[in-house]
């Protein structure tokens, strides 16, 4: 997952040559990034949807409730300093928009017990978690 948010990221951020210095973002500031430009160019119920994935993400992937805490803070920070920025040039928002609603991460699967089944059928399971519930249904 990281390659394809790397490039998908890359790609967009060297398009606005003021940002090329953003290349060597950590993927939960990537994630951020992608997000702060997509809601910029109004992709409010896929960024939603996103939303939620990624926070199950940043809770099924950190070892702790801090790690998961400063992934958190790190996202919200870096999306929102991506929406300031995109506002002042808003005229690759056709190519973000499509970009951000191919990512694979929008095609995880999302279980209301919070397990995430990401695209190449890895199961990331909730801090803690054996298993899966059997029984839980998908959101996503």
């Amino acid at each position: 997952m990281k390659k394809i948010i790397f490039l998908s990221l890359t790609i967009l951020l060297f398009s606005n040559s003021s940002n090329c210095q953003e290349a060597k973002l950590t993927e939960t500031q990537q994630l951020g990034a992608i997000a702060g430009m997509a809601w910029a160019c109004g992709a409010n119920k896929s960024l939603a949807d996103y939303e939620r994935i990624i926070s199950q993400y940043f809770h099924n992937t950190s070892k702790t409730d801090s790690v998961e805490q400063d992934k958190k803070e790190q996202y919200v920070k870096q999306k929102i300093l991506e929406y300031q920025n995109k506002t002042n040039y808003p005229n690759n928002c056709n190519n973000i928009l499509e970009m951000f609603n191919n990512q694979a991460i929008l095609r995880f699967k999302l279980y209301d017990d919070g397990t995430l089944i990401t695209t190449d059928k890895k199961m990331l399971l909730p801090r803690g978690a054996k298993q899966r519930n059997k029984n839980a249904k998908r959101i996503y």
